[in-house]
């Protein structure tokens, strides 16, 4: 085997390489999974090392443990959505109610003030007809207040 020097300038043995087109070369028969079945790749496998508990699939418990915390996070997301989504929806209508409490004191005023104006409007037109208030003059003492 031809030695090849490590980062830190040791030498190190090179790796083999399995020939994936097929063939004998390197020492791999033909097709790589026949060569890591018959232990061509032994000094890649003692390099990687797994830990044997990590490396076990989830037992029914394990997966259980994970589908109840699973749907007890779903749960606390759908409650937190829910919940701010009635937040938004009183908020709108607390909203909707001052708008119209607003409008609804708006036209109170206005309707005051127009009624108002109305009378005297009316008044003046009355003191025209009857002669009492003539253009140019100033008003009698009746619309001081």
């Amino acid at each position: 085997m031809r030695e090849r020097p490590a980062r830190d300038g040791t030498p190190r043995p090179a790796a083999v390489v399995p020939n994936l087109a097929g063939g004998a070369a390197g020492g791999a028969p033909r097709g790589w999974r026949r060569w890591w079945r018959a232990g061509g790749g032994d000094s890649l496998r003692r390099t990687v090392q797994r830990d044997p508990i990590a490396s076990e699939p989830l037992s029914r418990r394990a997966r259980r443990e994970w589908a109840w915390l699973g749907g007890v996070v779903l749960l606390l997301a759908a409650l937190l959505v829910g919940g701010l989504a009635d937040d938004r929806r009183r908020l709108l209508d607390d909203a909707r109610q001052r708008l119209a409490d607003q409008a609804r004191a708006v036209d109170l005023n206005l309707t005051r003030q127009i009624e108002g104006a109305h009378a005297a409007l009316g008044l003046l037109r009355e003191d025209l007809a009857a002669g009492v208030l003539v253009p140019g003059q100033p008003p009698l003492q009746r619309w001081r207040r």
